[in-house]
Formats: structure tokens, sequence, C-alpha cells
């Protein structure tokens, strides 16, 4: 799963890591969470976890909202 968030959506958060610099990731052993700088203005994410592409294709079918839960639910 992957996306573009621009940095002025993501009020009420202050960190270092949205400099518009610094490269992100961390990994548990399952999941992992990266994050890139994209422009000065955004950042590019990518959270990844293994299933079999079986499964990545009828989670992706089930559209934006079932991507976004299936997120939700491994972090």
């Amino acid at each position: 799963m992957l996306g573009i968030c621009p940095l002025d959506n993501l009020t009420h958060i202050e960190t270092e890591l949205l400099d518009s610099a610094t490269v992100f990731q961390t990994v548990n052993g399952h999941e992992r969470m990266y994050m890139m700088p994209y422009d000065k203005d955004t950042i590019m994410w990518q959270l990844s976890f293994p299933m079999s592409e079986a499964d990545a294709i009828a989670l992706s079918k089930k559209g934006p909202e079932a991507l976004k839960q299936e997120g939700i639910n491994r972090l």
C-alpha cells in the first residue's frame, strides 16, 4: 500500500521526521512502514506486509476503504 500525503494535512503533529529531508522506516518483523520526502510539501509513504497474491488482488478489488482498514488493522 502506498500514497502521497501533503504535510499541511498533518495538523497538530510536531516531529523531526517531517522535515522534508528525513527518510524513515520502522519494521516489526511482519509489517514495514516507510516514508520519505516526495517534494518540499509532501511525503510518500508505503506500508508493506506479506500476503498471497490472490489475497492482495481480492483486497484491492474491495476498494480504498478496505485497503485503509487493512492498514489500520496492521498498525
